[in-house]
């Protein structure tokens, strides 16, 4: 028996029922059914008792106790009573609260009526193949709600037993806890009760160059000059031999430059001997078959599986009846990823440059040189016109995606990269399938751009020859639409932030879903679980000046005000900018004037920001970019967020394109600029309570957030219930009701 489980909850239970229970011991545990084993002081006797109803039936009596090798034919004769499963629930809505009311408060689970009701509407959402938009908030239970609701299905719904079910995350880290955590644990709970049979199965999957190949690590090993290469890194490499793990994210130690000369790719899978035997193609024929419960991957590689299929191409997952999309909200991002096309200088410039032979005495090797300096020479033609054609006023801090026009002297350009890339592709004699498929890609790439449906832009125009011309379809919505929600599965949706003051309409636009019966989406917003009223105060300040990052004067205010709040809470602080640029301005402003605290500051490319914080002890964290969402500090560290501006989208090429489909900027800025920014300061505000014990300040110095404003009522409505103020001084107030004397201690 297992021994996790909270044995003495049911023996409590029972007890309280007046049952005969006292000097016993479960032996055994099976479905709704205990096995008590008594001694009388000469035999011991074995009951089963139905720990639901309290029924009771004799089993035997024997001089000896029951081993464990016996356990199975006890089981066997439990299964024969009528007691055994006859109070279990006859139907999935009943499972699913008999699982989180029953099954999961006996392993030490809380009981949330909001998180049985959301696995609720998800069950009822496949069963009816429709479509859930689940707006939910961090710490309610998203994840088990839906693998419940999930498994719960499975039990009742027959063509669905024998079909693995997709998940898609944003992130590894949730992929991971699923397969790794979430699953197991409730697999195994439930096979305690008997609910399921076996073991819930689940995989991550991932792009090829993800896993580890056999043979390409076994050349490289063996041509690895001992001299040249560090022992450390030589002997991870031989120990992964020995190892079955094949997903190099699992072996550690392996560095970049190492793992691209180990991992699958193209042309070794091509010409290998063993292709057919391998661990790589063994443990994709493995993953194909439908026997899996549960299939995990990313945005990207269910949305290259979408477009594989829509293509009739071999598709990457196996059949399936049910889709669940967790972090949705990301789900527009990979999808302008997934059917937009990019085009890097850097990389054009790599695959021209291949071509060119080491050896060039030949007429043959002396063409493609000519070919290749052509396409390098078109190339830095077109994207320094392309620079030069990006507006004067726009400031390189403030966005990522440049404007600029594409105008008749680039096209010219364009046209004679892809001329040049026709002309070596007739004339390179390579064996390099790879190579030769990837000078098509390009061609057909760099063809998009020829066409005027498209959205483009570039990025990155001011690092050298790394700029990046992207594009994306302007019917990219209804394209989506039309390849996820036409399809006859069921899908959920679910996100902390997939509403703005719960309502849905702008994310269903910009997910295409008018395409479908709008009787098939369902829609649920569920409260935070956490007590912000209590346990969290919002802070708007009166009498603020506008927000403009190029006014000195507004610049000097927000310095000082923010100086201000961080001693108001003794540090512990996060100050939320909306770009960089301002960032740095204050925080250069403030460390020679808050030398009392360690100060943080996020920039471009520093991955280790967010430890760094978590190091210090009262510190206080400048942050933007990523820091708006995903990033998880409990605990008294962050007890104070300071949201410098309501973060409204900065304007690029494709909001540009979106404002033109609305009659009016007004109704533009109502239907999509309102909406993206309610969501993102949701995101935001959603930094600060973590646990059921959090406590903490939210302030906004965005003068349109102040009470009388245009924005206040939608950005009240927006956040959790809170105690409002606008006076400065309750900050501290507050905090020395929530805080311990510990934290106003002096800091560093």
């Amino acid at each position: 028996m297992k021994r996790n489980i909270n044995i003495e909850q049911i023996l409590q239970k029972l007890k309280n029922k007046d049952l005969e229970i006292f000097d016993s011991k479960i032996v055994l545990f099976t479905k709704d059914c205990i096995v008590i084993e008594s001694f009388t002081g000469k035999t011991y006797t074995y009951r089963v008792m139905n720990y639901l109803t309290g029924d009771s039936k004799y089993l035997f009596h024997k001089k000896r106790p029951v081993t464990e090798d016996e356990h199975d034919l006890l089981e066997n004769k439990v299964k024969q009573f009528r007691i055994y499963g006859c109070h279990y629930p006859t139907n999935g809505e009943e499972m699913i609260r008999f699982i989180f009311e029953y099954v999961f408060r006996i392993f030490g689970y809380s009981i949330r009526e909001e998180q049985i009701d959301l696995s609720i509407h998800m069950y009822k959402t496949m069963t009816n193949t429709n479509i859930s938009l689940s707006d939910v908030p961090v710490g309610l239970g998203k994840t088990h709600a839906y693998l419940v609701a999930v498994i719960v299905h499975k039990l009742y719904a027959k063509e669905l037993s024998s079909k693995p079910v997709i998940i898609t995350t944003s992130s590894i880290e949730l992929q991971r806890a699923i397969v790794k955590d979430y699953l197991p644990e409730i697999s195994d709970m439930l096979l305690q009760f008997g609910i399921i049979a076996k073991p819930l199965t689940s995989v991550i999957r991932k792009g090829k160059d993800n896993y580890l190949c056999d043979l390409r690590l076994k050349n490289y090993i063996q041509n690895i000059d001992p001299r040249k290469k560090k022992l450390e890194e030589l002997l991870i490499l031989r120990k992964i031999e020995a190892q079955d793990e094949i997903d190099l994210d699992e072996l550690k130690g392996v560095t970049q430059y190492d793992r691209r000369r180990i991992s699958v790719n193209y042309n070794s899978c091509q010409v290998c001997l063993k292709k057919n035997t391998c661990r790589y193609k063994s443990f994709m024929k493995k993953v194909k078959k439908p026997y899996l419960d549960f299939q995990v991957c990313n945005h990207n590689y269910y949305l290259a599986d979408v477009i594989r299929r829509k293509r009739n191409l071999s598709p990457l997952l196996p059949e399936h009846n049910a889709v669940i999309i967790d972090e949705a909200h990301k789900i527009i991002d990979a999808a302008r990823q997934m059917y937009g096309v990019t085009v890097s200088q850097r990389d054009l410039y790599t695959l021209a440059m291949k071509a060119i032979p080491k050896k060039l005495k030949s007429k043959e090797a002396k063409q493609l040189k000519a070919i290749s300096e052509e396409i390098i020479k078109y190339s830095n033609k077109l994207f320094g016109e392309l620079i030069n054609n990006i507006p004067k006023h726009i400031d390189r801090d403030e966005t990522e995606k440049f404007a600029t026009v594409l105008s008749s002297v680039g096209r010219l350009y364009l046209s004679g990269i892809i001329s040049n890339l026709q002309e070596l592709l007739r004339c390179e004699k390579t064996d390099d399938k790879r190579y030769l498929s990837e000078i098509r890609r390009w061609i057909k790439d760099l063809y998009v751009f020829q066409d005027w449906g498209i959205i483009y832009w570039i990025e990155q125009p001011f690092l050298n020859e790394q700029c990046i011309l992207a594009s994306i379809p302007i019917t990219l919505s209804t394209d989506v639409g039309i390849d996820l929600w036409q399809a006859n599965d069921s899908k959920i949706l679910t996100s902390g932030t997939l509403a703005a003051n719960n309502d849905f309409e702008y994310i269903k636009k910009e997910l295409g879903m008018q395409v479908t019966s709008l009787s098939r989406i369902n829609q649920v917003s569920k409260e935070s679980p956490f007590n912000h009223k209590d346990n969290c105060l919002l802070h708007i300040p009166d009498k603020l000046p506008y927000p403009s990052y190029i006014d000195k004067n507004y610049l000097i205010n927000i310095t000082n005000r923010i100086e201000q709040l961080i001693k108001a809470s003794n540090g512990h602080a996060m100050v939320l900018f909306t770009s960089y640029k301002p960032l740095k301005v204050v925080f250069e402003q403030l460390k020679q004037r808050l030398k009392d605290y360690e100060l943080v500051q996020m920039k471009r490319g520093k991955k280790d920001a967010v430890d760094e914080f978590k190091k210090t002890k009262k510190g206080v964290f400048f942050a933007t970019g990523s820091a708006w969402e995903g990033m998880n500090i409990p605990g008294d560290l962050l007890s104070h967020l300071i949201i410098v501006k309501l973060p409204f989208p900065i304007p690029d090429p494709i909001s540009e394109y979106e404002r033109t489909m609305y009659a009016s900027m007004e109704d533009y800025i109502e239907a999509v600029v309102v909406p993206k920014m309610l969501i993102k300061l949701r995101q935001g505000a959603g930094r600060l309570i973590r646990t059921e014990t959090d406590s903490g300040v939210i302030t906004i110095l965005d003068a349109r957030a102040s009470k009388g404003s245009k924005y206040h009522d939608q950005v009240i409505e927006s956040l959790p219930q809170c105690r409002l103020t606008d006076k400065s001084q309750e900050i501290s107030q507050f905090l020395r009701e929530k805080k311990t004397e510990e934290f106003f201690r002096r800091a560093v």
